[in-house]
């Protein structure tokens, strides 16, 4: 255990250094073009044929901005995941999350002078600067990767590596590191388990076996040693990470090594204790809690702006039919909770029909408004799976139906953007699922403006047919 304790927090350490100086990197590039911008600006309102810019205010004025703009970009590049390893080998991914968290900066600027009332900021001046910004961030990516391969192909930044596994996993970690060439890494030996031969593996030698390990690491010095197998020999691969540790080379051992064959797995610590973490649902991280505090700050907002059409409402459903005005049910929210979900009541008091105004509001949607008040609760969300009443619950067949506990129900989802009676109960759990495996909050943005349209057609299709 404390072998594994050091090879995870090598990989975290490696992956912080790189990350932070990437992140102080991007703020002090973005100050440069901020500054860049406004002596250019400047200049140009001095040409002749542009002197209808006008001079931009003392860049005192722009100063905070500045700081903010230096703080905003490598936060939201970091939140994008610009940093991530898996994002490295793919230039054209790191271009599209440059403009696209460029593109939040910028609207994050505008709101905050719009907000502060800073009338003297040029709307022009913040556009101009944060688009010239991704471009100088575009370029800074590109040729620090071209910096990174003319080294790699000059024969500098490579690590040897020594792959340990069986004939099949070491063939596959061979193949990888080739296809991954912008991982700097050299597969220079092969090491297999007691009772496999061969000469070698993709053309990479072998040179023994685990029972040889202390003297192969003596005759083939590496930077790093790869375990791709654990639950074949565990004993003779935790001797080995033994000896590398106490050599002081670095040993890397595939998380898949151990065998399980389970859902995405993460690091955590559990009192210092590293742990393991296979989790089939999206983390609670910062994005996740920005929804949750989202849902709930929007769920106010509309309660109070909406209240007198909930009053309206409220009223013509007492005219038309009486009280009560609010109609309760129980359904099973996250983790399986059961609660009561509010909905304008549409139906006789007997239960048995649906009344004329409960048709219009059930058409329109508006029968499903005072759910605001279960978000506003935190018993649901505006975009998620919607809730099941515990007798669909008892139908569920499979195992992984359940999955959908794991996030809150939503007002919104899959199911609801797509035409009503073409989606069976077994194609709208695969929806769900779907929703919960893609989730991010540019799902849910996404989700609820194709929601909006949706409602807009019924409306429309309503009036055409009225």
């Amino acid at each position: 255990m404390q072998t594994l304790y050091y090879l995870l927090r090598m990989f975290q350490r490696r992956h912080h250094i790189y990350r932070r100086l990437n992140n102080l990197l991007d703020a002090f590039l973005t100050a440069c073009v901020f500054s860049f911008v406004y002596l250019l600006r400047n200049n140009l309102a001095q040409v002749n044929f542009l002197e209808d810019l006008g001079h931009l205010p003392p860049f005192r004025d722009y100063l905070p901005l500045m700081v903010l703009a230096s703080l905003f970009w490598p936060i939201s590049l970091n939140y994008h995941g610009l940093y991530n390893p898996n994002r490295l080998q793919k230039a054209f991914v790191n271009v599209e999350i440059i403009f696209r968290s460029s593109l939040v900066c910028i609207f994050l600027l505008i709101g905050i002078i719009f907000l502060f009332q800073m009338e003297t900021v040029s709307r022009l001046f913040l556009v101009s600067f944060g688009f010239t910004n991704a471009f100088a961030l575009v370029l800074k990516n590109l040729l620090m990767r071209q910096y990174g391969l003319h080294r790699r192909l000059r024969g500098k930044d490579i690590r040897s590596v020594l792959i340990v596994g069986t004939l099949e996993t070491a063939r596959e970690a061979v193949q990888k590191i080739r296809r991954e060439s912008h991982l700097g890494l050299k597969p220079v030996g092969i090491v297999l388990p007691e009772g496999q031969v061969s000469e070698d593996i993709e053309g990479v030698p072998v040179m023994g076996t685990l029972a040889e390990w202390r003297q192969i690491l003596h005759d083939c010095p590496v930077a790093h040693v790869l375990f791709t197998i654990h639950h074949e020999c565990p004993r003779e691969v935790e001797t080995a990470l033994g000896i590398c540790q106490e050599e002081g080379v670095e040993g890397w051992l595939f998380a898949h090594s151990f065998g399980w064959n389970l859902s995405p797995m993460e690091i955590d610590y559990f009192s210092n204790i590293p742990v393991f973490v296979f989790r089939s649902s999206p983390v609670l991280n910062w994005a996740y809690v920005f929804k949750i505090l989202l849902d709930r700050l929007l769920a106010f907002l509309f309660i109070v702006i909406l209240s007198p059409l909930f009053l309206g409402v409220a009223a013509l459903i007492f005219v038309t039919s009486g009280g009560p005005i609010l109609y309760k049910q129980k359904r099973v929210g996250r983790f399986g909770q059961r609660f009561d979900l509010y909905k304008f009541r549409s139906i006789e008091k007997g239960g048995k029909s649906v009344t004329r105004f409960g048709k219009w509001l059930r058409h329109t949607g508006l029968d499903e408004l005072p759910q605001l008040v279960n978000i506003l609760k935190g018993e649901m969300s505006f975009v998620g799976p919607r809730p099941h009443i515990p007798e669909e619950v008892s139908q569920y067949r499979e195992p992984w139906q359940r999955r959908r506990f794991r996030m809150l129900p939503g007002l919104t989802c899959y199911r609801q953007i797509l035409r009503s009676g073409k989606v069976s109960f077994d194609e709208s759990m695969a929806l769900d699922l779907e929703y919960i495996n893609k989730w991010s909050l540019w799902v849910d943005f996404f989700l609820i403006f194709k929601t909006m349209v949706v409602l807009c057609r019924r409306l429309g299709n309503q009036k055409e047919g009225g």
